[in-house]
């Protein structure tokens, strides 16, 4: 049997039969699409492991895609969906009893660790408040209504795309059908709630979707019965992120990686973020936690680089502890100052030399009139007391 025709029922059979998206449909066929095209294969017998490996070689050194540096190649995962693609297409033959080319044959490409791409608080603050730069209210409330969701519900885009108008905002939760048809329950914030009930006051649009355009028709929109697509709602993201400052890639995905972050750094469990977020698999869910593990954050902070941190204590103890011994003895000294019985003779002297001490520091300054005024004992050889006794003494002078 030709490959084209098994390549149309293997399509029918994912459809119908397994119940996959129209988007992994259409993935599938441009995948096995192109492997035919490049290897020219019409019979399954004809699919070799030489001609696999051909294939693989001729993905590994295709231009990564038009905004790609020069030089810069296809990447491994990129790969790997043609050759998922044609694995599942060569079970489909086995099952029905076509020779060809074994499905474990074929290995996936080594791939590294996935990154997640988040912002900080202070980013995602300055994100929901972007929209309120907006003049038109019913683009503002819109812009808000989008963003809060995605950051209080991790829905993913085409979920969002997915909302109807007559969402019911008198509960906290309502359910979604995420990937493979799976459906799952989803929960709204005050802010959420508040913001959309706010669109809706506001919305203007013919279409039963939530998120309508604005001004009956909008780019990525073919008319005004129809709801905002993925790349429209990816676009109006980037345009709060910029007006918000933040210098990152900031996409929906990305409020939907900060929504389980925020989960797990505030000590949600694994299993609980895994339902909010609809993954089949748990080791998905895993990656967010290389972001938010506090515990292993605590021990950098107690035992990394200890030796540094308990000098900088030290310094800091210390600095702390002569001031306070600076603020005491101040202290003590402005209260002897004021029992001293001789304080308005230190007063009367410190006018008298407040035009000679002008180049002292302040500090100094204060010292030096304390420690004047408080010998209680005066020196008759002093020279302010000398000037004291000098009219008795020009009297004695006169009586002679």
């Amino acid at each position: 049997m030709d490959l084209q025709d098994l390549k149309r029922q293997f399509l029918e059979y994912i459809e119908i039969e397994k119940g996959r998206a129209l988007r992994t449909i259409e993935n599938y066929d441009h995948s096995l699409s192109v492997f035919l095209k490049q290897t020219k294969i019409t019979d399954p017998k004809d699919i070799t492991n030489e001609k696999v490996r051909d294939f693989r070689m001729w993905l590994n050194r295709q231009r990564a895609g038009k905004k790609s540096l020069p030089g810069e190649t296809m990447k491994k995962k990129t790969q790997n969906y043609y050759l998922i693609a044609l694995r599942v297409f060569l079970k489909f033959l086995t099952r029905r009893g076509i020779a060809s080319l074994p499905a474990d044959n074929i290995e996936l490409a080594k791939v590294g660790e996935r990154i997640i791409d988040t912002i900080t608080h202070t980013e995602l603050s300055r994100l929901l408040q972007a929209p309120d730069s907006e003049t038109d209210p019913e683009k503002r409330a819109r812009g808000k209504a989008i963003l809060e969701l995605l950051f209080s519900t991790g829905l993913r885009v085409s979920e969002l795309c997915s909302l109807k108008n007559d969402i019911d905002l008198n509960v906290d939760e309502f359910s979604v059908r995420g990937k493979g048809g799976k459906v799952r329950v989803v929960f709204l914030s005050d802010a959420a709630k508040a913001a959309v009930r706010e669109y809706l006051k506001v919305r203007k649009g013919m279409s039963d979707a939530l998120f309508v355009p604005i001004g009956g028709k909008e780019k990525g929109t073919r008319d005004r019965f129809e709801g905002l697509n993925r790349h429209t709602i990816e676009r109006i993201v980037k345009h709060y992120a910029t007006i918000a400052g933040i210098s990152k890639k900031v996409t929906p995905h990305v409020l939907r990686h900060m929504f389980a972050t925020d989960l797990l750094s505030n000590g949600a469990d694994l299993r609980s973020v895994q339902m909010m977020l609809g993954h089949a698999n748990i080791m998905t869910t895993q990656i967010y936690t290389h972001v938010t593990d506090k515990h292993l954050r605590d021990i950098h902070n107690n035992f990394h680089d200890k030796d540094r941190k308990k000098y900088k204590r030290a310094v800091l103890r210390s600095k702390t502890a002569l001031l306070y011994v600076f603020l005491l003895f101040r202290f003590l000294m402005l209260t002897f100052h004021s029992r001293s019985p001789f304080h308005e003779v230190v007063d009367e002297r410190s006018d008298e030399r407040s035009e000679d001490d002008d180049d002292h520091p302040n500090d100094l300054h204060f010292f030096r009139r304390m420690l004047d005024g408080v010998n209680e004992h005066h020196d008759p050889k002093d020279e302010h007391c000398q000037a004291e006794h000098e009219p008795e003494d020009r009297d004695k002078d006169d009586k002679k």
